[in-house]
């Protein structure tokens, strides 16, 4: 009989120290997100913590989503998302946590380069939210296919935005960033 006992695991306390790492390096993007999400709630918004990340949804995240050039159901900004409803954020989590991971790599880090993506597609006449590099991975990550397997990004700037654009499907109105 041994009266050393099992040596504990280390991996549960490196585990818990590589999370901390990673809510804050993204804390940056995240406190964008806690903005908006308190502004949510004093407009009546319901909020919910899913496995780590607060889920803002109603009130000023409504209204500000409705209002996005793309008709965006949700959005996440760091460990935090918001959505128009449960329903938007239960029909895009997949697609957000991968943008909540692109978060945690990124760092500070990761709106300006969100953004400048998206300023180089349309500087290339693309669509800057189908073409912009972090939305491709989202759809890969979580639909199994790229952003531009919905809609081409070869829509050119100054197109319609409601309807389809040369021969592509219409846009859909799920999995918005």
């Amino acid at each position: 009989m041994s009266l050393v006992g099992p040596k504990p695991n280390p991996a549960p306390a490196a585990s818990r120290l590589v999370r901390v790492a990673c809510y804050a390096w993204a804390a940056p993007t995240s406190l964008v997100g806690l903005v908006v999400g308190l502004l949510t709630l004093a407009t009546r918004g319901r909020v919910r913590c899913v496995a780590g990340v607060l889920e803002f949804h109603g009130g000023l995240s409504r209204w500000l989503l409705e209002r996005t050039p793309i008709g965006a159901q949700a959005l996440a900004l760091g460990h935090v998302i918001v959505g128009r409803d449960l329903e938007s954020l239960d029909r895009c989590r997949r697609h957000e946590r991968v943008h909540v991971r692109q978060a945690e790599r990124w760092g500070p880090a990761f709106l300006p380069a969100y953004l400048a993506s998206s300023a180089w597609a349309w500087l290339r006449g693309l669509d800057p939210y189908y073409a912009n590099h972090f939305e491709r991975q989202a759809y890969r990550e979580a639909n199994g296919c790229d952003s531009l397997g919905f809609v081409r990004a070869s829509r050119r700037r100054g197109a319609s935005a409601g309807g389809p654009v040369r021969g592509q499907p219409e846009r859909r109105s799920d999995h918005r960033a």
